[in-house]
């Protein structure tokens, strides 16, 4: 519990600016969430760690040109300098497959444009180009051979696409965050990966930060933690603590058949995970679990993506392991047409904040006190989409004190190509003569200026369901952490953890 006892102006004055700090973690405006659209690309390892474009092309025919002629090669690739380039490749009479597919490979690595973008390589009759560069797919890349004046050769128009290029794509973030780490790391990030938008990549892996800028897999950890399934994909991981903040779990979705499986694993160490379980299963598409503890049990909401239009639903258990009750649907506010598709919750004080990521590719705050009626902001967090994408996927959020009031540090997915970036959501000060006014009532409180009462004496009948109705006859607010309560007239609190009250 916050308590504050001024005796010069500057101690007022941070106990105004306190008191504005709470009042935002008490109840936000949906309306006033903003997030900046100035991406910071995280560099997150994936498996496989990315793959290099392959294109081979085959080289046929004998030239009957006497005493030879210039054969052309003309290789297309989106991001190579002077693409299409052509390479004019002499050739001999008489000169077979192998022949001319040896000499297109010398004067392609000769040539400044393909072979600093290409590595050039092949046997035979072959004709390989591997990127230098991981990056995803092209299309458009290819190996065109034409006879040109080296009659003979066989002309070929397409090559062919021999390795899938990749490019590290990770979706689904989930962020925990611990001050003074957890298991030698501050950030733990749970993720799958989605190269080319390949659904079998979905699996859940981890990945650890101290700085948020230097990520790596937790020494003695393979990723994926969840390996991908003979049939079917996985998708859509979430990382929650247990109330004592010893085990961390994992549910993840498993998709085969039109049938859906929530499963969870747990560890306590973040490296070493327990097989996993099945909570529960559905003949819908059950998507997107996001699961907080309350105070007295688990919340998890999901997304039912067969509803027209879709909804979610809340279920609740006092084990993580189940059993969960059944879903019970809840109500929301979203702009006309918006449907949900990924979200993210946490509590703070009395309040469930949610950002879901909506079908137009848009985040959209949204605040309940029950976790079952929603209220959404009018306007998506971000209002502009960022460069490096175009569109935005699920997202991941934590919230943080700081002079500014509550501020979300915000995990972004970006979709095409599908990588993490960081931003932060912050609540404008639109509402800042309010503020003023309730600094106001503390000095009034600290002169003894009635009805402003300064202390609570707790004087009340012992209960552990919070401190109830102070002497001013105002109730007090359980707004973060543990639950507290009242025990021989003290405030204490009912769970091993910070709790703060107002």
């Amino acid at each position: 519990m916050f308590g504050y006892i001024p005796s010069s102006q500057p101690q007022i004055s941070r106990i105004n600016a306190n008191v504005v700090d709470m009042y935002r973690l008490v109840d936000i405006d949906v309306n006033e969430a903003v997030a900046s659209t100035v991406p910071t690309h995280l560099n997150i390892e994936t498996y496989p760690i990315g793959i290099c474009q392959i294109e081979t092309a085959t080289a046929a025919g004998t030239v009957i040109a006497d005493p030879g002629g210039d054969a052309t090669v003309i290789v297309t690739a989106a991001n190579m300098p002077g693409s299409p380039k052509s390479v004019s490749v002499p050739l001999l009479l008489n000169d077979g497959a192998n022949e001319i597919a040896t000499k297109i490979r010398a004067a392609l690595t000769s040539d400044a444009n393909v072979g600093s973008f290409f590595t050039i390589g092949g046997e035979t009759d072959k004709i390989i180009l591997t990127a230098k560069t991981v990056a995803e797919n092209d299309t458009t890349i290819n190996i065109a051979i034409e006879a040109g004046t080296a009659t003979g050769v066989t002309a070929a128009a397409t090559s062919t696409n021999t390795k899938t290029g990749s490019k590290n794509e990770i979706v689904h973030p989930s962020i925990l965050f611990f001050p003074n780490g957890w298991n030698g790391y501050k950030y733990w990030l749970g993720y799958t990966c989605f190269d080319n938008g390949g659904s079998t990549f979905e699996n859940p892996c981890i990945s650890v930060s101290n700085d948020n800028v230097t990520w790596t897999t937790p020494t003695g950890l393979t990723n994926p933690v969840e390996p991908e399934p003979a049939s079917g994909f996985n998708a859509d991981v979430n990382l929650f603590m247990s109330p004592d903040e010893k085990t961390m779990y994992m549910v993840f979705k498993y998709h085969v058949g039109g049938v859906a499986t929530t499963y969870i694993r747990s560890s306590t160490d973040g490296v070493n995970w327990t097989a996993k379980e099945a909570l529960f299963t559905n003949s819908f598409e059950d998507l997107s679990p996001a699961v907080v503890w309350d105070g007295l049990q688990y919340k998890m909401w999901t997304v039912k993506n067969d509803d027209t239009p879709n909804n979610f639903y809340l279920r609740t258990a006092t084990n993580a392991t189940g059993p969960w009750s059944d879903p019970i649907l809840c109500s929301y506010t979203l702009p006309s047409s918006r449907e949900p598709w990924h979200m993210d919750v946490r509590k703070v004080g009395n309040q469930y904040h949610m950002l879901l990521h909506a079908d137009n590719n848009l985040p959209y705050f949204g605040k309940s006190e029950d976790g079952l009626s929603w209220v959404f902001g009018t306007e998506p967090v971000f209002l502009t989409e960022a460069g490096i994408n175009d569109g935005y996927y699920k997202h991941t959020m934590y919230p943080k004190l700081t002079e500014e009031g509550l501020v979300y540090g915000l995990w972004y997915g970006t979709s095409i190509p599908y990588y993490i970036c960081y931003s932060e959501i912050k609540f404008n000060r639109t509402k800042e003569k309010t503020y003023n006014e309730h600094g106001s009532y503390l000095l009034q409180a600290t002169h003894n200026i009635p009805p402003w009462i300064f202390c609570d004496t707790f004087d009340r009948t012992d209960t552990d369901q919070g401190l109830g109705t102070s002497d001013s006859g105002h109730a007090w607010q359980f707004i973060l952490g543990s639950k507290m309560g009242i025990s021989s007239n003290q405030a204490y609190v009912v769970n091993a953890a910070n709790a703060y009250s107002i």
